[in-house]
C-alpha cells in the first residue's frame, strides 16, 4: 500500500519495489483472501457463498462508521451470524464476535476498506517491479499482479516488471501450500531467488 502512495507523490524516488503488494481495491482483496482461507478450512460451499454476502454487508458498513461510533445491532448480528456459519459456537463464538468489532473499528482496517491503489499506481512514474508468489495465500498473485499489469499499461508506464515467483508464499519464503501454518515452520526467512531478482533488477538500472 504505502510505496505508491509515497512514489505518487514524489519527484526523488528513483524506484519501487512492490512485495506482495494490492493490485485491486482493498476490499475485494479481503473478500478473496477470506474466501480461501475459509475454503482452505474446510467451510462448506453452501456457507461460503452465504459469508461472501454477509462480508459485503459487514464491509460496507464498517467503511462508513465514524471514527468512534457505535455498532448498531444489526452489524452485531451479522457478524455473529458470519462467525457461526465458520463453524464456531457458544463462547468462542462470542469472543470471536468481540474481536473481530475491536480488529474491524480501528481507524486502520476502516482505512483499508476504502482503499484502491489503482490511482497511486497510475501516479507513480519511476520504475516499478512488483513480485507476488504463486503461494501467495494473503493476496493472489494472479488477481492482484494482472490488475497491477492492466493499470500501468492502461496509463503508458514506461518502465515496469511483473514476475510470479514459483512456489513462493506471502513472505517469499519457497512452500508447499502458502498457508499461514507454514511461515513459521519454514527454516527459510527470505528466498535467495527473489532477493538475486531484485538485486539484478536494480542493477539493469543504476
Amino acid at each position: 500500500m504505502i510505496a505508491p502512495m509515497v512514489a505518487s507523490n514524489r519527484d526523488d524516488i528513483a524506484f519501487t519495489i512492490l512485495l506482495g503488494g494490492p493490485g485491486v481495491k482493498m476490499q475485494e482483496l479481503f473478500f478473496d483472501q477470506w474466501h480461501r482461507d475459509r475454503k482452505h478450512s474446510g467451510v462448506t460451499e453452501k456457507n461460503l457463498q452465504e459469508l461472501r454476502k454477509l462480508d459485503k454487508i459487514i464491509f460496507e458498513q464498517f467503511a462508513r462508521l465514524p471514527i468512534g461510533g457505535t455498532i448498531s445491532d444489526g452489524l452485531h448480528q451479522a457478524l455473529h451470524k458470519s462467525v457461526k456459519l465458520e463453524g464456531l459456537e457458544g463462547g468462542k463464538l462470542e469472543a470471536q464476535v468481540e474481536v473481530l468489532k475491536k480488529q474491524y473499528s480501528t481507524p486502520w482496517f476502516r482505512y483499508a476498506l476504502n482503499f484502491n491503489p489503482e490511482p497511486y499506481l497510475e501516479g507513480t512514474k519511476c520504475p516499478i517491479l512488483a513480485l507476488n508468489g504463486s503461494l501467495d495465500f494473503q493476496v493472489d498473485a494472479e488477481m492482484n499482479l494482472g490488475n497491477i499489469e492492466k493499470v500501468l499499461s492502461k496509463s503508458n508506464h514506461k518502465d515496469y516488471e511483473i514476475i510470479e515467483l514459483d512456489k513462493m508464499n506471502h513472505l517469499f519464503q519457497t512452500a508447499e501450500t502458502g498457508s499461514y501454518a507454514e511461515y513459521a515452520e519454514i527454516e527459510e526467512t527470505f528466498s535467495p531467488i527473489a532477493l538475486e531478482m531484485m538485486s539484478t533488477w536494480l542493477n539493469e538500472r543504476f
